[in-house]
Formats: structure tokens, sequence, C-alpha cells
């Protein structure tokens, strides 16, 4: 019984460092994810087309064409719908923010 407990205080320090290490990486793995995400608030889209509601809403509000890797609304209220839209990259989710501050250049 002593040799297990003398090899979990030696092992001990090593995992508490490894657990650190995956609880690091999984929080900038969820990070880097909610980086990519955008919340649109007042869309009009069918259960069935919220992405092309989406795609449609950018072009014609924002006059971007954005790709969208996932669509979905986050609230089922019938006064207000929001939509959280997952693009393909953080550049995107940059061009969409000056567009609504109401700046054009983003090249």
């Amino acid at each position: 019984m002593r040799k297990k407990e003398e090899k979990w205080e030696r092992e001990k320090p090593q995992l508490v460092q490894r657990i650190q290490i995956l609880e690091n990486r999984l929080e900038n793995d969820e990070k880097q994810k909610r980086k990519n995400n955008i919340i649109i608030k007042g869309i009009k889209a069918g259960e069935n087309q919220i992405k092309e509601g989406v795609v449609e809403f950018l072009k014609q509000e924002l006059q971007i064409q954005a790709n969208i890797k996932e669509a979905y609304k986050i609230n089922r209220e019938k006064r207000y719908q929001m939509v959280r839209v997952e693009l393909e990259s953080f550049h995107t989710k940059g061009i969409t923010e000056r567009c609504e501050r109401g700046e054009r250049k983003w090249e």
C-alpha cells in the first residue's frame, strides 16, 4: 500500500500539469470557435431556410458575400428572431462588423 501512495505522490504533479495543459487547450479551441460567430437579430427566415435567409440578408443589407458553416435560431420568440451564424473565417466576421458600423472599405 505504501508503494502505491509513493507512486501516486510522484505522478501527481505530472498529472496536474497535464490536466492544466489540456484545459488551456480546450479553452483556446472554444474561444477560436466562438470567434467566428455572429448573432443577427430580426431576420425573417423559415425553419428550414435559415442559412439561405442569412446569406440573403447579408447580400441585401450589408452587400457582402459570406461563407456560412452553420446557422440556427437561438430563441423561439415570435416578437423577434435571433440567429447564431458560424462563419467560415474570422476575416468575414471583421467585414460584417465594419459594414454594420457603416464602413464600406474592407479590402
